[in-house]
């Protein structure tokens, strides 16, 4: 039990000194509806589609705040109708604190709609229950982007976005052009570090874009919601090729991507307000490891993954964490561990956990381990893991 405070203590120092000099926040907010059922008794709805959304965007936002070695401020809404519902939205505005140099990110996937009657607002309505065919309708379950928008700039950050994969209706599987940067660890190297520091440091102000324009449908496909997929796709393809950072560019990449792939079906829809900003905000260069927040016995299987691979703890305090965390969070040692790429659904390898924990041990230039889903015991240990793994 020493060796484990050691090495979280010694974790926690790592990154007192960034966490001193930078106070910058990352806000990130999901609502996904990822248990929706499908219309008819036993029919599947678009709940798997958009467990890969919530999947894949879990990743881009831990990407995010590593590149920009911004505090995280997190916060994920999916799942039960306890969870994912109009009253948890409202509670994650309400409570939403910024500093004027801080980035709010909301994230929505589910099903949405609009009234004939609204002409003024191209953007879509969300509607925030988990199973809306079997739900007395009530007004109350429907939430619009643009209102979202509005209230995240009323906490007056520095950068405003909001992102919506609103589904109506399922398609048939759009068959996708492989990203092969999508396909394995996250690297987080000097140029996709300038870029995405560029793309979010330097400018100011708001965005608001949706999958689809008013009177069109959303595709869920099996991977994802179309736009979904297209935007971190385009994203990709900008940092890979060294291209300027740029919102309208990526916006509009995302677009052009999502209508040609649904043969102009869909047109997602965007508007940026936004002005550079001549001097980047100070921020630290990257640091392997994981900033330990609580104390040990609270801290979260992704801390923990990140103490064992990073470099920064002592390689015997390494070794020591790896029964604490078998016996920690796992049902047993041979449960099941995969480790996908940045889409969240390419499987890099498959271990039992026992060896995936070893291996984690002896790797090299670890900068973060993120748990991107789980599955449970009924005595809430896990009996399969999915993680993604970022490389400096």
């Amino acid at each position: 039990m020493e060796t484990i405070k050691k090495a979280l203590t010694l974790l926690l120092l790592t990154f007192a000194i960034a966490i001193s000099t930078n106070c910058q926040t990352l806000h990130a907010i999901i609502f996904a509806n990822t248990k929706c059922p499908g219309e008819k008794p036993g029919s599947t709805g678009i709940g798997p589609s958009v467990t890969c959304d919530y999947q894949r965007m879990k990743i881009e936002f831990e990407t995010m705040a590593s590149f920009l070695n911004y505090k995280k401020d997190f916060q994920w809404y999916e799942g039960s109708a306890s969870n994912f519902c109009r009253e948890k939205l409202e509670y994650a505005l309400n409570n939403l604190s910024c500093s004027d140099d801080d980035i709010v990110i909301f994230y929505y996937s589910g099903h949405g709609g609009r009234s004939p009657q609204d002409t003024q607002d191209p953007f879509p309505w969300m509607q925030l229950v988990v199973d809306p065919y079997n739900t007395p309708w009530s007004a109350f379950q429907y939430f619009s982007l643009s209102q979202v928008l509005q209230r995240i700039k009323t906490k007056q950050p520095r950068l405003s976005i909001v992102l919506g994969d609103l589904c109506n209706s399922l398609s048939n599987a759009i068959p996708q052009k492989e990203i092969p940067e999508m396909k394995g660890a996250t690297k987080m190297s000097k140029a996709p570090c300038d870029f995405y520091k560029d793309l979010f440091l330097k400018v100011k102000g708001s965005i608001i874009a949706s999958s689809s324009k008013p009177g069109e449908t959303s595709a869920a496909c099996e991977d994802g919601g179309a736009f979904t997929i297209c935007f971190t796709e385009a994203l990709q393809i900008m940092v890979s090729n060294n291209m300027e950072p740029d919102w309208n560019m990526l916006l509009n990449g995302a677009k052009l991507r999502t209508s040609k792939i649904t043969d102009g079906k869909q047109n997602p829809i965007f508007e940026t307000h936004l002005q550079k900003i001549s001097d980047l905000p100070i921020t630290n260069s990257i640091e392997q490891g994981q900033q330990i927040t609580q104390s040990e016995n609270n801290s979260s299987i992704d801390e923990y993954l990140t103490a064992i691979g990073s470099s920064n703890t002592p390689i015997k305090e390494r070794i020591s964490l790896i029964n604490t965390t078998l016996n920690k969070f796992f049902a047993s040692p041979q449960a099941k561990t995969e480790v996908v790429g940045k889409d969240g659904k390419t499987i890099v390898g498959t271990k039992y956990a026992s060896m995936y924990l070893n291996n984690l041990s002896i790797t090299r230039n670890l900068v973060k381990v993120i748990a991107v889903n789980q599955s449970e015991s009924s005595n809430g240990k896990l009996t399969y893991l999915k993680v993604h793994e970022m490389y400096q």
